[in-house]
């Protein structure tokens, strides 16, 4: 059994791995091929079976069925309600026994987490050891022959996609079966298998997960809205047990420090820099248009000789062996070295060397990776989520236990949290302080002027992420909790969002969720089935 010491270790040789590959921009075409996939590959190898929730997600995927209109994308999963035209599809294909097969194993794959012991997805890259089922059910990462880093194709993403759209159906049908608390359960199972993701080598994955674990948070909070807005049935237990599965700091197996920079791209631009170039030389031509060509057409293989056509002149164009070397570092090393830094270091608003880069002689980098710069953000959603999300339970907690709202945000402590968290985006953070999210009760906590004024219900526009802006009035029969987002500014929630990119749209609000409101908005004007 492995312990989060063992998994440091693990990871750390495969650190050390990347370190000592920096060093090795020499050898032949072929032992390009198979040194930097090894070396990608180095974190799970020693990864035991036990501890490896591919083996267990997998092959339950490999025998799901496909989704059903109405939830065959997160985003319509997420929106669909139990008195839609679309439920009875949707209830049928979730409870049918390859589904239920599936969120059993979800469960056995996202295990070990209270004791210290997580699982890990730790399927390799390449066929090369993994199961022949999986690989004629494409629940693998594909790299051609020969393999080649730069052109993988993460297949098995498809099949998470639709376990997404499998447990947030699955969610919608326990809360109506009065089971909130085994809806967040399950939930939070995906925030961790979303961990897991986030972890792997390459940005896709990284986002997928970060996604995965976003989203997941969000439909913790729409499950606990809409039961308390219903039947109530979410206990004091259920969430004080969802607020502990998601703790996030004190290296806790959600903190955000303990995310790993996915260096799969840096490995590919190596691995297509020693097969495309002469050491200490210039381009090898004669391969460079057909790479090239191979990489831009992997989907579209009959695209393959009007692509390479495209290429034959670039080859010539191209930096030299040692310009692309050490830019080749440079840019990944850009990215990387600023990973662990806080997000109001003034060194994050400084140019990424992949955007000083000349992209047209720098095609071996472009070709092996986008712009990484995105990691950065989608982190702090997450983590933003996270504490909202916690908070906001806790405040329902107090509620419920108490018959009353708190009189303020720090009055859950310490019985619903050991201690008060930081809005991750509000700027004070910069110089040391612990500004929380923002929290008050319409009407109670309106500002009246005089004797004469009287208390307002809270007016707010949301513009939500996936459709257009709405306007509600909220009454003092419910809480406000939201952070300052991007923008960093107090706007009193008057405009809010669930966009936590968008720096022009006000607050990002937690609670209520944007997700519950924007579906009680579609319904009410006839836009759901």
């Amino acid at each position: 059994m492995m312990n989060l010491s063992t998994s440091t270790r693990i990871f750390g040789r495969a650190a050390a791995a990347l370190l000592m590959g920096a060093a090795l921009f020499t050898g032949s075409p072929a032992s390009a091929q198979s040194d930097q996939l090894d070396r990608l590959n180095v974190p799970y190898v020693d990864v035991p079976p036990a501890r490896r929730s591919d083996l267990i997600l997998l092959p339950a995927l490999a025998e799901m069925d496909p989704p059903p209109v109405g939830a065959d994308t997160p985003a319509a999963a997420q929106l669909l309600y139990t008195a839609s035209t679309l439920w009875p599809a949707a209830e049928a294909w979730v409870t049918a026994e390859p589904q239920r097969k599936v969120i059993e194993a979800l469960g056995q794959a996202t295990r070990g987490v209270a004791e210290g012991r997580p699982m890990h997805f730790a399927q390799p890259y390449g066929p090369q050891g993994v199961d022949p089922a999986l690989i004629k059910a494409r629940l693998y990462t594909a790299l051609g022959d020969p393999p080649l880093l730069a052109g993988k194709r993460l297949l098995y993403l498809r099949a998470i996609n639709d376990l997404v759209c499998l447990v947030n159906v699955e969610a919608t049908r326990l809360g109506d079966e009065g089971k909130p608390g085994q809806a967040c359960d399950l939930l939070v199972n995906l925030v961790y298998l979303g961990r897991q993701l986030a972890d792997r080598s390459f940005f896709e994955e990284a986002t997928a997960g970060l996604s995965i674990m976003k989203d997941a948070l969000t439909r913790i909070r729409d499950v606990a809205y809409v039961d308390f807005r219903g039947s109530r049935n979410l206990s004091p237990a259920d969430i004080e047990r969802t607020i502990k599965a998601l703790e996030i700091y004190g290296r806790g197996y959600l903190d955000p420090a303990r995310l790993k920079f996915p260096e799969g791209h840096h490995l590919a631009a190596r691995q297509l820099f020693e097969q495309l170039y002469e050491p200490r030389g210039h381009v090898r031509e004669d391969m460079y248009a057909k790479t090239m060509a191979r990489l831009k057409t992997a989907e579209r293989p009959l695209r393959l000789f009007a692509e390479a056509s495209r290429y034959e002149s670039a080859g010539a164009e191209q930096a030299d062996w040692f310009e692309m070397r050490d830019t080749i570092e440079n840019v990944f090393g850009s990215w990387s070295s600023r990973w662990t830094l806080s997000p109001f270091d003034r060194q994050l608003a400084l140019p990424y060397t992949w955007d000083l880069t000349d992209q047209s002689r720098f095609q071996v980098i472009t070709a092996s990776s986008p712009d990484l710069a995105p990691l950065y953000q989608y982190r702090l959603e997450f983590e933003t989520e996270a504490v909202g999300t916690r908070h906001a339970l806790a405040l329902l907690g107090y509620f419920y236990e108490l018959g009353v709202f708190p009189p303020d945000a720090s009055s859950v402590r310490p019985r619903w949290m050991e201690k008060i968290e930081a809005d991750p985006f509000n700027p004070d953070r910069r110089v040391g302080r612990v500004p929380p999210m923002h929290f008050f009760v319409p009407v109670r906590d309106d500002y009246v002027a005089d004797e004469r004024d009287t208390a307002q219900p809270h007016e707010m526009n949301v513009f939500p992420l996936a459709g257009v802006n709405f306007a509600l009035r909220l009454r003092e029969d419910q809480f406000v909790l939201y952070s300052v987002g991007r923008n960093g500014v107090d706007d009193n929630a008057a405009e809010v969002t669930d966009d936590a990119s968008a720096a022009q749209t006000g607050d990002y609000l937690i609670w209520p969720p944007v997700l519950s409101l924007y579906r009680t908005h579609l319904i009410q004007t006839n836009q759901l089935p």
